[in-house]
């Protein structure tokens, strides 16, 4: 039986997550490890990573004063 069917079935028996380790032989400590590994990698796919090119950088000083640079690197 896969992993994530064993939450689903603790949560459809009522049974708190020790109540259900002991009544099926399994380590509470793996069980909630497990389930906490699941749930991360579930939440990491739902994220994309995004590179974003900087290509200005600007600041307003106060007054009229303005510091404007480029993220262009410089040959060295």
């Amino acid at each position: 039986m896969p992993t994530f069917n064993l939450f689903a079935q603790q949560k459809r028996c009522g049974l708190t997550a020790v109540e259900f380790c002991r009544q099926q032989q399994i380590n509470v400590q793996t069980y909630y490890t497990r389930r906490r590994d699941i749930r991360l990698q579930r939440t990491h796919r739902k994220f994309v990573h995004v590179k974003r090119k900087v290509t200005k950088i600007e600041s307003r000083l106060s007054g009229s004063c303005r510091l404007a640079t480029s993220s262009r690197k410089r040959p060295a």
